[in-house]
């Protein structure tokens, strides 16, 4: 007997992956403006006048399209990440769109934090959680050599000649071991 799928049939719709660009292509901050009564032609108006601050527009995140289009997380999630038996995706379109999305939103963390405008313990943390951004360390190998050990089985030679060895190198020139 087979199994039926049960629950509520996905509501992907092809205009999602043209939503979900629009959602993530947002700027990434806002320069401040405070008004000012300027006179233009002769009248008094009110206008904005740039402060030269900015400040940080909300992050879009997957949660936020999920619910500007009245879908759960984990259904728009399944229309990006599920496969057919292939191994294919079975919306390869928003698929395309989910990943092109992540970098978008990668870049607006990235654009906010080399600004200054994330407390920066808070952006490491965002970033690495959201994105695939992580802290790479560098291991330099420590490169060992041997040069003129040499290894001398006690039962073979006395502690004397194990002295003597050591002070001449090991050997007279000739390539052999020298004991007394």
């Amino acid at each position: 007997m087979t199994k039926k799928k049960t629950g509520a049939p996905t509501k992907y719709q092809p205009i999602h992956c043209e939503k979900l660009i629009e959602f993530f292509d947002v700027e990434p901050f806002k320069e401040l403006t405070r008004p000012e009564v300027m006179e233009v032609d002769g009248v008094e108006e009110i206008v904005d006048v740039e402060t030269g601050k900015r400040v940080a527009n909300d992050m879009p995140t997957l949660i936020g399209f999920a619910k500007s289009i009245g879908a759960g997380v984990s259904t728009v999630r399944a229309w990006a990440n599920d496969k057919d038996e292939k191994g294919k995706p079975k919306n390869p379109a928003f698929s395309a769109a989910y990943a092109h999305a992540k970098d978008l939103q990668k870049q607006f963390l990235i654009t906010n934090g080399l600004l200054g405008l994330y407390n920066s313990q808070a952006f490491i943390f965002v970033a690495k959680n959201v994105t695939d951004m992580k802290d790479i360390q560098k291991i330099e190998e420590e490169k060992t050599e041997l040069v003129n050990h040499i290894f001398v089985v006690p039962s073979f030679a006395s502690y004397q000649d194990q002295k003597q060895l050591t002070k001449t190198g090991g050997n007279n020139g000739s390539g052999k071991v020298q004991t007394k």
